[in-house]
């Protein structure tokens, strides 16, 4: 079979076997130096150093392909490796953007704020492969879950569309203006990067 500079598993495998070359040539340079050493020294043959020195710059020739042959095999597969993470990061972002887009539909977060409870939830999803299935979960809760209980909650509540907050009070215009309202009190409880997706979403503040 052809070897293919896309497949991981060919990739690596030329990389092995590069390696193992590359490390049997260092062995033999060595072992060539040590002997023209002893002969230099006055322990053997002139003509055997001549033939030993004409091998080790045949050998160090070698070793230089062999390096700069290891050298690409590892580029290419830190390529790879480097576009399955993209490829990975972009799927998970899809898999995110999905699963939040659905759950804000299902608990009736108002239109207008999806963009805020996006940027609110999306950094804090991960998705989880469980039996070659993909979830995404924030936390330990299903998106569906972690944005149900959002929407449960004194905060979350403004984030609801009007009519199907549940909460009590009038009705009518009054629950119009409550669907891009929050008091004070619940604005100075969220965290930082909760309040700047508020206020982009064009959220305002109530006294009360």
């Amino acid at each position: 079979m052809a070897y293919d500079p896309n497949d991981p598993k060919d990739v690596e495998l030329v990389e092995g076997m590069i390696a193992d070359a590359t490390k049997r040539l260092q062995d033999k340079n060595s072992e060539l130096i040590g002997e023209i050493r002893d002969l230099r020294k006055g322990k053997g043959d002139p003509e055997k150093m001549e033939k030993l020195e004409r091998q080790l710059d045949e050998n160090q020739k070698a070793l230089d392909d062999a390096n700069r042959a290891l050298s690409k095999a590892q580029g290419d597969v830190k390529k790879l490796s480097e576009r399955a993470e993209g490829s990975e990061k972009r799927v998970n972002t899809l898999l995110t953007d999905t699963a939040l887009a659905k759950a804000m539909v299902e608990n009736k977060i108002a239109p207008h704020f999806h963009d805020a409870v996006q940027a609110m939830f999306g950094p804090k999803a991960t998705v989880k492969v469980d039996n070659g299935v993909e979830n995404v979960l924030i936390g330990d809760k299903s998106v569906s879950d972690a944005l149900k209980e959002f929407a449960g909650s004194d905060v979350g509540k403004h984030y609801v569309a009007a009519g199907n907050n549940g909460g009590g009070g009038s009705q009518g215009g009054g629950a119009d203006r409550g669907a891009n309202t929050m008091t004070r009190e619940a604005f100075g409880a969220l965290p930082p990067n909760e309040q700047m997706a508020f206020s982009k979403s064009g959220g305002t503040l109530t006294e009360s």
